[in-house]
């Protein structure tokens, strides 16, 4: 045998091999490759998406965190506001509580004060007429007995 034609003979089947693998073995393996490096991509698609989605997500996520808080601080704001508000007005009533209790205070300080006033006023009256009394039932023209009797009665009073 001749070198040549063992290498042609084993050139020919080799190059029908390839034939026969290009034909029927290639393609299929192809197109699972190709097939695999589309899912592949459309998977790297789907990931990129998903992370502009995330992305989007989280931003919109921090501004309503943000505006959550800022709703919250005004809320609080105007809690504070409304304390202070009620604050001013229990004050007030207050004030006006105390006003109307001293001025009602005056007011019976006042009428107890007439009162008493009276009362002494009529006291003060029957002393003097008792007095006036005595010394007209011991009234005698001597003036030492008498300022002796106006001495007694005071003393008596």
């Amino acid at each position: 045998m001749n070198i040549n034609a063992t290498i042609l003979g084993q050139s020919i089947a080799f190059f029908i091999f390839l034939i026969f693998c290009a034909k029927y073995i290639w393609p299929p393996i192809i197109n699972t490759i190709e097939k695999r490096q589309k899912n592949i991509i459309k998977e790297f698609e789907s990931i990129a998406n998903t992370k502009k989605k995330l992305t989007l997500k989280k931003i919109g996520l921090n501004e309503t965190i943000q505006k959550s808080k800022e709703d919250a601080k005004d809320i609080i704001l105007k809690a504070q506001i409304l304390q202070q508000e009620i604050l001013e007005e229990a004050k007030k009533k207050a004030v006006l509580e105390y006003h109307r209790i001293i001025k009602k205070a005056h007011i019976e300080i006042n009428n107890e004060k007439l009162k008493l006033q009276e009362e002494l006023q009529k006291n003060t009256i029957c002393l003097i007429i008792n007095s006036v009394k005595k010394i007209m039932t011991n009234y005698s023209m001597d003036h030492v007995m008498n300022n002796q009797m106006i001495k007694k009665t005071i003393k008596d009073l």
